[in-house]
């Protein structure tokens, strides 16, 4: 699909009372740099959406163990969570505000259900969301925040508690989870050949988006050998087990960024309702 096309296929959805979600596959930090069409394709979907009141993150670059938390920091720092990138890639900066009383809010709003969120008030903003969120609203003139990926949950529990925050959506709250649904960094090729099995779970994962198969991707063991190297560090699939969740029957679904570059998937999806 081409980047006009996404763009015209979006276009209206800022005049929609209930705000898009959205699994970015997020790839290498370095994409964060213009010139690249990952970047392209964020600039021209940020520019369609208009302006939220604040945007949720949730990234794969935050996990924590047994509690989801979910920031409340001020001021949130740019974190430079990678090593070895060029010097370019440390002088980013990233200065948007965060959003403490939209997370003071959500706690609240979940403190009686089984998804109590822990507050943070200290954490920033990783290179999952800024590297993503950067190209999208280059000004930082829109309040990010983010919320953690507990690990020893079961994917059910992502999905569930995607569900359990439809309600900022209605809040002006774009909320962008950002990963990779193929992401095995132990067999990249870095010529970019693709494996048979990258190319098989990327297809599944495709038919059961469109076919809102949630339940497959959940339970994604069943697809064996495939699955299991392509999910082989779960932090960067249970992203999308999130934005699952977040999809209202409502929605439109749109799958953007399909390629599979080696032992990598840059496939993106977006749910949205008509203005």
């Amino acid at each position: 699909m081409t980047i006009n096309h996404l763009f015209k296929q979006l276009s209206g959805l800022a005049n929609s009372p209930v705000m898009p979600v959205m699994f970015i596959g997020h790839g290498t930090p370095m994409n964060v740099l213009p010139n690249n069409p990952y970047h392209d394709s964020w600039r021209d979907l940020g520019a369609s959406l208009g302006k939220p009141q604040a945007i949720l993150c949730v990234s794969a670059h935050w996990t924590t163990r047994e509690q989801t938390q979910i920031a409340s920091t001020e001021t949130p720092k740019t974190i430079y969570d990678f090593y070895n990138f060029p010097a370019e890639m440390y002088q980013m900066d990233y200065p948007a505000k965060g959003a403490p009383e939209i997370a003071h809010a959500a706690a609240d709003e979940l403190m009686s259900t089984p998804f109590h969120l822990e507050l943070n008030n200290a954490y920033g903003l990783d290179h999952g969301t800024w590297c993503v969120i950067k190209p999208m609203f280059p000004e930082a003139d829109v309040p990010v925040f983010q919320l953690s990926i507990a690990m020893s949950r079961e994917p059910m529990y992502h999905y569930q508690l995607g569900r359990a925050l439809r309600f900022l959506r209605r809040k002006g709250v774009l909320i962008v989870s950002s990963g990779n649904i193929v992401h095995n960094l132990r067999t990249i090729r870095f010529d970019g050949s693709q494996y048979d099995w990258a190319l098989k779970f990327d297809d599944i994962s495709k038919e059961k988006i469109e076919s809102r198969d949630d339940e497959a991707l959940i339970n994604f063991d069943q697809f064996g050998s495939a699955a299991q190297l392509s999910i082989n560090s779960a932090e960067h699939y249970y992203p999308l087990l999130y934005t699952l969740g977040l999809r209202e029957d409502k929605d439109d679904t749109l799958q953007f960024n399909t390629d599979v570059e080696s032992s990598l998937s840059m496939r993106s999806v977006i749910f949205s309702q008509p203005a």
